[in-house]
């Protein structure tokens, strides 16, 4: 009865609000917002209409939605509303930020996210807002998949909104299923160290003794892109945003045979393996002079001697030399050099392989941690920390 009474008096408001001049689009919109089903979702959000609060919250905890919107439609829809984001927009990033406004002072956020937060490029200066502007309490990686079959990779993540003082953050990994109730210890990070590095990135699993391994590695070591040695991620042929689902199913740029010229054989990153790139495989051609392609490397990339690294990590990074002419997908890497002879490259493909710089990419790597696809990101790969007397001349191979 109560209900009946509340959807009547959503009625007469409704027109209350459009004899007082609101568009009748949004009087409909106010009025007809259902709080008693839990199932629908409104299409605005106000706090004072949907809870009689005219400032702002003591507690926000949620799973916001984790989906990529277009730039344009970004632009389209809310301007400049959100100083913080960059790159491409995903909407768990502006509930986090939008999130921080509707605190009051003290107020905690408790939510599931991505853990792309952790370190991805384009949530540099959301990470760094948060590590200067709140207090963060908890940090907990979720190597299991949080909800059924869905693939991402989640943390939970909580703060205060209160400037942080001398602040120390609980982070830890949760493994398994039941893993949150056998979380066990927590490890203690300064939250201010994370500001010491350039991307703010938030290295919850580097701690301790392994922290002072690490700096130890890359103290006075130059990167990989410090070098000289060029990077690229393999060939990606099509994309929904130029080919429509027909094409991508025939894949019509690919043949069982080389058709003229242009047509070059296309590996994967299956096809990698420790020290060697397996050509002996039966795989397609591709036209790489075709147009159509989405993205393709120079041609430079795909001849001469370079490494192959496949971009799925496992207890060792995966990768082998070549000096044969063909192309590979974007499950790979391709690493060459103009000024490295050909012994310099396998040089470098041991240092790559190896437990050291395996143990670095576990503990620095920004997705090397993750349950779901495991991999090294272009980042990752250029700042691995190379010895300084490594090539063939300084005399490592002896």
């Amino acid at each position: 009865k109560c209900r009946e009474q509340d959807a009547t008096l959503r009625a007469e408001i409704a027109e209350l609000l459009k004899n007082d001049g609101w568009g009748t689009a949004t009087a409909k919109k106010l009025a007809s917002w259902d709080p008693y089903d839990q199932n629908a979702s409104a299409g605005f959000f106000d706090t004072e209409w949907m809870f009689g609060i005219l400032d702002s919250f003591e507690v926000v905890i949620g799973n916001p939605p984790y989906i990529m919107i277009l730039k344009e439609e970004f632009d389209a829809k809310y301007g400049t509303e959100y100083p913080l984001l960059s790159g491409k927009p995903d909407l768990y990033r502006l509930f986090t930020e939008k999130s921080v406004r509707l605190l009051g002072e003290n107020g905690v956020l408790s939510f599931i996210i991505p853990n792309t937060l952790l370190a991805i490029p384009s949530a540099q200066r959301l990470r760094t807002f948060l590590t200067k502007n709140v207090s963060i309490q908890l940090i907990v990686d979720l190597t299991s998949p949080v909800f059924g079959t869905a693939a991402v990779n989640n943390i939970i993540l909580q703060f205060k909104k209160k400037l942080p003082h001398f602040e120390i953050v609980k982070v830890g990994i949760a493994e398994g299923e039941d893993a949150l109730n056998k979380l066990g210890d927590l490890t203690e990070v300064e939250q201010s160290k994370w500001l010491d590095n350039p991307k703010c990135e938030w290295t919850i699993h580097v701690s301790g003794g392994a922290e002072e391994i690490v700096e130890k590695m890359q103290l006075g070591m130059p990167c990989l892109n410090q070098i000289g040695v060029e990077m690229c991620l393999g060939m990606q042929v099509y994309h929904n945003s130029i080919h429509n689902p027909t094409q991508i199913t025939a894949r019509y740029l690919h043949a069982g045979s080389k058709r003229g010229r242009s047509w070059i054989r296309e590996f994967s990153g299956r096809h990698a393996e420790s020290f060697a790139i397996r050509t002996d495989k039966v795989v397609p051609f591709v036209d790489y002079s075709a147009d159509a392609i989405y993205h393709k490397p120079e041609f430079r990339f795909f001849e001469g001697p370079r490494l192959i690294l496949r971009e799925i990590v496992g207890d060792r990074l995966v990768a082998g030399f070549t000096d044969e002419s063909f192309a590979v997908n974007k499950s790979c890497y391709i690493l060459r050099s103009d000024t490295l002879s050909e012994q310099d490259c396998k040089a470098l493909l041991a240092i790559l392989t190896s437990k050291c710089v395996a143990y670095w990419v576990r503990l620095k790597g920004d997705k090397a941690k993750q349950a779901l696809f495991p991999r090294i990101t272009m980042n990752t790969l250029k700042t691995i920390p190379i010895p300084k007397n490594w090539s063939v001349k300084s005399g490592i191979l002896s």
